[in-house]
């Protein structure tokens, strides 16, 4: 499988930017409209939602193709896709929440 892309990372990268504009505008009044900070703010806050719904239909889809490997009776098939994708698509959604990884 490819590499898995890091959404949530990358939002959180972009939102990082949004900050830094803030603060700029802040230190030099007038280059940026306290609103027109406050909808990049809300627009990272939406993408960073919905890249983190995209992550969650990744791993359904990961458990429906497990599903479909153990019920036609690839059953090896299906544990290696389970010890694999998608125990780290778990416990990496779970280190994003701030969980402990084991």
């Amino acid at each position: 499988m490819s590499e898995r892309i890091d959404h949530v990372a990358e939002a959180r990268r972009l939102q990082g930017g949004a900050r830094e504009i803030i603060l700029a505008a802040n230190k030099s009044p007038g280059t940026l409209a306290p609103h027109m900070a406050a909808v990049i703010m809300l627009d990272d806050a939406r993408l960073e939602a919905q890249l983190a719904l995209v992550e969650q239909q990744r791993i359904a889809n990961l458990i429906r193709a497990y599903n479909a490997l153990y019920n036609s009776g690839d059953r090896e098939g299906a544990v290696e896709l389970w010890n694999g994708d998608i125990r780290d698509a778990i416990r990496a959604t779970l280190n994003d929440d701030g969980g402990e990884e084991q």
